[in-house]
């Protein structure tokens, strides 16, 4: 018997985590959204509502089709819906946490993305001997509280004052551009 040679590709993908947060709740779905921007993968990682410890059809639907590795929930599961969990989307796991105290924190941590050089001109798409600057947003505490959300969840507010020795590293060498941000216009 011959034994001919092949390959194998492995194609790295972020952990598809879905988030399930009780229907309604504002404070549930800011921490999502403070989580998934942080996370490598985490601009897809779905948010779905949940009603008195249930999923919707039109949702349960959609979680079958996204296949999570992961869910993480912030509103209480009944045990019919943990069984209904296990047997048809059977994740990796089901994590239930306390959005409102902690935030979204998770025992298995999936891959946080940090600054670098090399990650910032790809996401720019610039060219190889481009150096594309890492954009920081200036936004003072007197500009309205709608333009700092609407910064935060699009851009992400950096503070450079407050990087980790680990962030600050990656940044060595990194050009920056600073926009100052008061009101709609600018």
């Amino acid at each position: 018997m011959d034994i001919e040679p092949y390959s194998i590709y492995v194609d790295h993908r972020p952990m598809r985590i879905a988030l399930l947060i009780p229907h309604g709740d504002v404070s549930a779905l800011e921490s999502a959204i403070t989580f998934c921007r942080r996370k490598w993968g985490g601009r897809f990682f779905p948010v779905v509502p949940t009603r008195e410890g249930s999923i919707d059809d039109s949702w349960w639907a959609f979680l079958r089709a996204f296949d999570a590795d992961l869910l993480v929930s912030s509103a209480p599961l009944s045990d019919a819906l943990r069984k209904r969990i296990q047997t048809f989307l059977s994740p990796h796991s089901v994590e239930i946490v306390d959005a409102g105290r902690n935030g979204f924190r998770l025992a298995e941590e999936p891959v946080a993305i940090l600054p670098s050089r090399i990650v910032i001109n790809r996401v720019a798409g610039a060219w190889v001997s481009d150096q594309a600057p890492l954009a920081f947003f200036n936004v003072p505490d007197s500009a309205a509280t709608a333009i700092r959300v609407f910064i935060d969840r699009n851009f992400g507010l950096l503070n450079q004052a407050r990087l980790l020795i680990h962030e600050k590293a990656a940044l060595e060498g990194v050009p920056s551009r600073m926009f100052e941000v008061f009101d709609e216009t600018s």
